[in-house]
């Protein structure tokens, strides 16, 4: 009897341990998703973090190559951008956007010290394992803008908030807000190339019929245009072009 009721106990276990494992693969949103949608708001392809970076290091060199007086005389540039930008006939990412972009150089003794670049925008993008409509806004601060230094530091904030279409596993439809705190960003002035730096982020929201969500991850710029996204504690490589976010 004893060894029947050790059986059953042992049984019993065996169960509860697959319920719990179908109930994390069916949660709101898995951490897989969670890494397909922070990969593509990091991403060039969709509009991501690194496509404001590119632009907010232009900004920077235009402001500092603003004046034929030098770099003195560049101080309290200013300038606003409204555009568009559209993939070309036949990518294997679409994205269509409209950005509106303003800078402002800063100086201390009449030398330049920061260049402010703040964004907001709105588009959408359809990739192979990812849709959305969103919009978002972002403000980033430029330093070591001295002829010296070889690379800028970045930091500062970007977000985006909107509706994602998932189109593996469960392809779940969800209403999600993605916000990154960027640290120290280190990017060459040069090839405009993503050395080195950090960043947090938080992604919330709600899966249409399953409920709300919440993933914290930290990221890690590798300098050979990837990042290293840590979920939960798995690690995914992303591509900061194309947003394709594999596990390590």
């Amino acid at each position: 009897m004893k060894t029947t009721k050790l059986f059953l106990a042992a049984c019993l276990l065996s169960i509860a341990v697959a319920c719990n494992d179908d109930d994390d693969s069916s949660s709101a949103m898995t951490s897989e998703e969670a890494a397909d949608v922070i990969g593509s708001s990091l991403a060039v392809n969709s509009s991501g973090l690194t496509t404001v970076v590119n632009a907010s290091v232009d900004g920077t060199d235009a402001a500092l190559e603003s004046s034929d007086g030098g770099r003195t005389a560049a101080c309290g540039y200013t300038n606003q951008l409204t555009f568009a930008a559209t993939s070309l006939p036949g990518a294997l990412i679409t994205y269509a956007y409209d950005y509106n972009y303003s800078y402002i150089l800063t100086c201390g003794n009449d030398v330049p010290q920061s260049f402010a670049a703040t964004v907001a925008y709105s588009g959408q993008f359809d990739a192979p394992r990812l849709a959305s409509q969103h919009s978002g806004t972002s403000e980033l601060t430029v330093t070591a803008l001295d002829d010296e230094a070889t690379s800028y530091i970045i930091n500062g904030g970007y977000n985006r908030s909107g509706s994602f279409q998932s189109k593996i596993r469960n392809k779940n439809s969800s209403t999600s807000t993605v916000d990154f705190s960027v640290n120290d960003l280190t990017v060459d002035k040069t090839s405009q190339k993503i050395l080195s730096g950090s960043a947090s982020v938080t992604i919330t929201g709600s899966v249409t019929g399953k409920g709300s969500f919440t993933y914290t991850a930290t990221i890690v710029f590798e300098g050979d245009g990837t990042a290293k996204v840590t979920i939960n504690g798995t690690v995914y490589i992303v591509d900061l072009t194309t947003g394709t976010a594999e596990a390590a």
